[in-house]
């Protein structure tokens, strides 16, 4: 069984201070993603497609997959299983650990 990556807040700052191409994929719902969200990220509206573990969730969704994908939801939980389908459809896919809440706490 493969493991899903794992990021942290940290790591992505460094990532993007570099300059390293990353797409950082918020899958929250909409209403959270009007509260905060982290500069350049992507938003897609499946949520709970991805809570259900729905193999569907990202098939409109199309980027470049020589580019690691970050995705975050609010704490990490539900990030660490769109990661999962992310790999499964070949992506180099991470979640980033403790979500958007993580985010913020290195920015203050």
């Amino acid at each position: 069984m493969e493991t899903t990556q794992e990021i942290d807040s940290t790591m992505l700052n460094a990532w993007l201070a570099s300059g390293k191409k990353v797409n950082i994929l918020d899958i929250r719902p909409v209403a959270e993603k009007l509260l905060c969200n982290i500069p350049g990220s992507i938003h897609t509206d499946a949520y709970e497609k991805i809570k259900k573990n729905d193999p569907l969730a990202f098939d409109k969704i199309y980027l470049d997959k020589s580019v690691p994908v970050v995705a975050f939801c609010s704490g990490g939980k539900t990030s660490l299983i769109a990661a999962g389908l992310l790999s499964q459809k070949g992506y180099n896919a991470y979640s980033l650990s403790e979500g958007i809440k993580g985010w913020n706490n290195t920015k203050e």
